[in-house]
């Protein structure tokens, strides 16, 4: 059975001796298939998939089971532990190259949240200033609106007096007027029906000359 590690063990195969019957093979291949993996450049990369934490858990499953699989077909354990420990050595500086390319995407994502997180922030901010504005200015438009109605009851309230009194005075003069009527014509019925009324009286207050004593 051949596989691949790529990430651990570089561009080397990692192949178990060979089995006798298909059912070993089988038993073998069922056993090492959780770890097979289809790898790919840059982002498709398992380590962008899993991340180095599962990665490095991930490896230590597959070297177990890789000894355990070629011990039980008749290798030998100490050289299959350290011929895989030496690819792995071999293959650091591909690792390394790798790593420090996965640690600069990283930091690059985690600069670009944080720079989404400060815009989204902003704005909010802006959104809530914006708000903000138009609740002040509707607080204004509120008050003035309140002060221009308070201004017109005021006003309202004016005019009705000034008309209550205007209409006061009115019944006032009315009545007074009325009152100096009254008063003019029983004047002039007490002048007409005097027992010493001459001719003269009469043709005087018909041609508007005064009243004879």
């Amino acid at each position: 059975i051949r596989l691949r590690q790529s990430f651990w063990v570089g561009r080397r195969q990692l192949h178990t001796p060979q089995f006798v019957t298909a059912g070993a093979v089988a038993e073998a291949w069922e056993r090492l298939a959780p770890y097979h993996v289809q790898n790919k450049r840059g982002r498709g990369h398992i380590l962008w998939r899993i991340g180095l934490a599962d990665l490095l858990k991930q490896w230590g499953g597959f070297r177990d089971t890789f000894i355990e699989v070629c011990v039980d077909a008749g290798a030998c354990r100490t050289t299959v532990e350290s011929t895989l420990d030496g690819f792995v050595q071999a293959a650091r500086k591909l690792r390394e190259g790798v790593l420090q390319y996965w640690e600069r995407e990283n930091m690059r994502r985690v600069e670009r949240r944080q720079r989404l997180l400060e815009q989204k922030a902003h704005a909010r901010s802006r959104t809530r200033n914006a708000w903000d504005r138009e609740q002040r200015s509707l607080r204004a438009i509120r008050h003035w609106l309140a002060r221009w109605r308070a201004a017109q009851e005021a006003e309202r309230k004016r005019l009705r007096r000034e008309a209550a009194a205007a209409q006061a005075a009115s019944k006032v003069k009315r009545r007074e007027k009325l009152r100096h009527t009254k008063h003019m014509r029983e004047k002039r019925w007490q002048q007409m029906n005097r027992r010493d009324l001459t001719m003269a009286d009469l043709l005087g207050r018909r041609f508007g000359c005064g009243m004879s004593s």
